[in-house]
């Protein structure tokens, strides 16, 4: 797989909050997932999603679902609501502030006795803390024993200085606008094979008190998507958005379901159109005669990110797009494997217009290209209204085929 940083951009000015999302990197050594047999209707495989402003009453375009994290195998548990929904990274990542995680969770331990902690690295900056074990329960899904996240919780150590030189530390709510962040993309863990065997990825360490150095780190103690630990619907998920007209909604909901044609209420389309991924979730945007290879889409990027002449905000929604009237635009998406096209129509609305009206949910707000993310087009969460998005797991067996790839 690709090595890939995931893009967590956020530009902190007035009311908008930009979230570039995008994929965890390394390489992948996941098992691949396969499809169960349908089970009882009474069994909740999904989960409310929410675009609203968010745990601070300042974010557009981010959706949010509630998560509750358990001790293993007890009824000890939390629930944690505003959890960012991101399609384009792997693993459940919490904030410590956001809920009592002192001494809460087990701590996963290395074979020298050593806790470990996680330096995962998003475009505007690395989060950083210790990896603990979690029953992780969504509707009456759950993953049970897995390894997830705990960012910034009081007392651990700082983070070292490789993980510093990757940028400012995210650390707080405020820093995140969530509580924390759920990334189901279409790997099974967030590294694999290459944090296993290659420890100069920074990406894992072992701390002795106060003191971290990187370490490699079995697949079996690495963050993990938890769809992928769910015994049975662990193929996929299907995210289902109501329509945004042009002037927006406020706090809008929509569905996650988890499974992939597994159960009577996640069967896909047949008629969707499946588009492979690479094994870094990109596929290409054929957009004004330039081919931009490394495109994707993702919840976790509150708008629609692409290189352009447009003109661009000021200083209260820097690095969005603030045409004079409102752009209509087109491009076309083909699958990794050069199968599948559709050509996608959408619009580029002035972004301060859009926050001025207080609304949380736009299907036309776009920005400037991401540094560091090469040919690419981020189709952010306008992407998904008005349908129902479809992302199959790395090897997973589907009625569309297998994974990764993503349908609509």
């Amino acid at each position: 797989m690709k090595n890939r940083i995931a893009c967590l951009i956020v530009f902190v000015a007035s009311l908008l909050t930009a979230c570039g999302g995008g994929g965890g990197g390394g390489g992948s050594s996941s098992t691949p997932a396969t499809p169960s047999t349908p089970a009882t209707p009474s069994f909740v495989n999904s989960v409310s999603v929410v675009v609203d402003s968010g745990p601070n009453n300042r974010s557009v375009n981010q959706p949010f679902v509630t998560v509750k994290v358990c001790v293993p195998g007890t009824s000890q548990c939390q629930s944690i609501d505003h959890v960012l929904l991101d399609t384009g990274s792997v693993g459940l990542r919490l904030i410590g502030a956001a809920f009592d995680a002192s001494g809460f969770l087990p701590v996963v331990n290395s074979a020298n006795g050593q806790p470990v902690a996680e330096c995962y690295t998003f475009a505007s900056g690395p989060v950083w803390g210790p990896v603990v074990q979690a029953d992780v329960k969504m509707g009456d899904e759950v993953a049970s024993s897995i390894p997830v996240q705990v960012v910034s919780p009081s007392g651990f150590a700082p983070p070292p200085a490789s993980c510093l030189s990757k940028g400012t530390p995210i650390t707080s709510v405020s820093g995140l606008q969530a509580n924390g962040i759920l990334g189901i993309g279409h790997q099974a863990k967030d590294c694999g094979s290459t944090c296993e065997s290659n420890s100069g990825q920074s990406r894992y360490f072992t701390c002795a008190g106060a003191s971290c150095g990187a370490r490699t780190l079995p697949v079996a103690q690495q963050v993990i998507n938890p769809v992928s630990a769910f015994p049975l619907d662990n193929n996929g998920t299907l995210i289902t958005l109501p329509v945004v007209g042009a002037g927006g909604l406020y706090a809008p909901s929509g569905t996650l379901t988890f499974g992939i044609g597994t159960r009577a209420n996640n069967s896909p389309a047949t008629a969707a159109t499946v588009l492979a991924v690479n094994g870094s979730g990109y596929f290409t945007t054929r957009y004004k005669g330039v081919s931009l290879v490394d495109s994707f889409i993702d919840t976790g990027s509150n708008g629609l990110f692409f290189s352009d002449s447009i003109p661009l905000c000021g200083a209260t929604a820097s690095g969005f797009y603030c045409p004079a009237s409102t752009l209509a635009l087109s491009a076309t998406l083909t699958g990794s494997n050069g199968q599948g096209s559709v050509l996608v129509s959408f619009g580029i609305a002035n972004a301060e217009a859009l926050v001025a009206t207080g609304k949380t949910a736009f299907a036309n707000l776009g920005g400037g290209g991401l540094s560091g993310f090469g040919a690419s087009f981020d189709w952010g969460l306008p992407f998904y209204y008005g349908k129902t998005v479809v992302t199959a797991l790395e090897g997973a067996s589907t009625p569309l085929g297998a994974g990764p790839y993503i349908a609509f």
